[in-house]
């Protein structure tokens, strides 16, 4: 078992000697909540001493806590060892199946943490650096305790777009490209990959791939649904000037559709929106929003729980673009926060 400094004073310290290991991690927690990592460091420093040799499953969650607390500090060296062995010892753990959940979602706060290391409250230069140092330990240990493969391949391929943030297209094509060889085209996530993969190659003057997909998605999911799915992959490759250009095709042949492909019009519609936001172009973002609520309107109901979701959209971009009469009209019509109280008063009343 790994042993640290405790970082309590010499009473502390003898007054965690009294203690149980339970009781001690049970401290550290409230200091965790109480934002003191170093008070809770020492707890679980303390903790471990104590945890039974054989309690691996306790042993590993109090050193993920710790170590997650390390990582908080950027403290990274010291966090090295204690997340070390959890990747060691923890796939060993779940093999046996007798171990407690509660390890798994101490590991996913480690992970986490190091994914934290690395976010936008950095400058970039840091945010690269810290990237390229903590991105596969993060990755890992999310692995550890994803609950199939599935969830282990739709997080690789959300992390993937790191790569468009820092402006290096060619490395998401090299993560992109060993994903998918990794997948099996039955897989849910396959054709996100897939067509994310496509895109970042015509992002890199490759269109060949694209051509292919939209082929192979066209005989699948109809030529609107295809370009739904490619518009998709565009907005996560932040290439919006084409995003733009599928989404308003797409839009265009589904209007001499009958029946309209209404669900890949909304498919397409919140991937305009979501680039609009991206760029902060609220004027282009309510004049979707308006075609979104006239969708949803006609297919789901102006009473439906969706249709009061997209209206909200559209207020805030009303609300954005100085149209605060009209907003403020609209919202009179939304629903309160609390009819679903006096809705379900009338369906289920209470006795007296």
């Amino acid at each position: 078992m790994l042993s640290l400094a405790t970082g309590l004073t010499s009473a502390q310290a003898f007054a965690a000697g009294n203690d149980s290991w339970q009781a001690l991690k049970k401290s550290g927690e409230v200091a965790d909540v109480g934002g003191d990592d170093n008070k809770a460091i020492g707890l679980y420093a303390q903790a471990l001493k104590l945890i039974p040799a054989q309690d691996v499953s306790s042993t590993l969650d109090v050193e993920a806590r710790m170590a997650t607390d390390y990582v908080h500090q950027y403290k990274f060296n010291i966090a090295a060892p204690l997340t070390k062995h959890i990747q060691t010892e923890l796939p060993k753990l779940k093999a046996t199946g007798k171990y407690d959940p509660e390890v798994l979602v101490s590991v996913k706060f480690l992970s986490e943490a190091y994914r934290s290391s690395f976010d936008g409250r950095l400058e970039m230069d840091k945010r690269r650096a810290n990237f390229d140092k903590y991105e596969s330990t993060s990755l890992d240990l999310g692995d550890l305790v994803a609950p199939n493969k599935q969830e282990i391949e739709h997080r690789r391929y959300d992390r993937a777009r790191n790569y468009i943030y820092f402006r290096e297209p060619e490395n998401a094509e090299k993560v992109l490209t060993k994903l998918l060889a990794s997948m099996t085209p039955q897989s849910q996530t396959y054709p996100r990959v897939q067509c994310a993969l496509a895109v970042v190659q015509e992002k890199l003057k490759r269109p060949q791939m694209l051509q292919k997909v939209q082929v192979e998605l066209t005989k699948k999911y109809g030529e609107v649904g295809a370009l739904a799915k490619i518009a998709a992959a565009q907005l996560w490759a932040a290439n919006y000037d084409a995003l733009d250009q599928t989404g308003e095709k797409a839009l265009a042949i589904a209007s001499t559709k009958k029946p309209p492909p209404v669900e890949a019009e909304i498919e397409v519609l919140l991937s305009l929106l979501a680039g609009d936001d991206d760029r902060a172009l609220y004027a282009k973002g309510e004049a979707n929003a308006r075609k979104l609520c006239d969708i949803v309107a006609s297919s789901k109901g102006k009473n439906s729980d969706d249709f009061f979701a997209v209206r909200k959209r559209l207020i805030s971009y009303l609300t954005k673009t100085g149209k605060l009469a009209e907003a403020k009209a609209l919202r009179s019509k939304q629903p309160n926060n609390f009819d679903w109280l006096i809705e379900d008063e009338k369906k289920n009343p209470l006795s007296p």
